[in-house]
């Protein structure tokens, strides 16, 4: 596995609790997130990246975790909005 550590960032987008014993709930999120063209619809996107990312382990990788997509936001919305975002940072 390739790591890369980035600048803190802050991403807008849509979350699911999930593990390895519900795949469907994968293709659900991204189902969701693609045909309801939520991407179009992120206030300020910083471009037209995509994130995925997996955090909040319970435990190792066989343990539910927290599935995230959706896009980094410019700093002029982060100083303006008022939504519960999550910061993430890679290891």
């Amino acid at each position: 596995m390739n790591t890369k550590t980035q600048l803190s960032r802050t991403l807008y987008g849509i979350q699911t609790r999930n593990s390895n014993e519900t795949p469907h709930e994968i293709a659900a999120l991204w189902q969701r997130f693609m045909a309801d063209g939520l991407a179009d619809e992120i206030p300020e996107r910083a471009d037209e990246q995509l994130i995925a990312a997996q955090f909040d382990y319970r435990g190792d990788h066989t343990q539910p975790y927290t599935l995230f997509l959706g896009c980094e936001v410019t700093e002029t919305w982060q100083q303006s909005s008022t939504a519960n975002d999550r910061e993430a940072t890679s290891p």
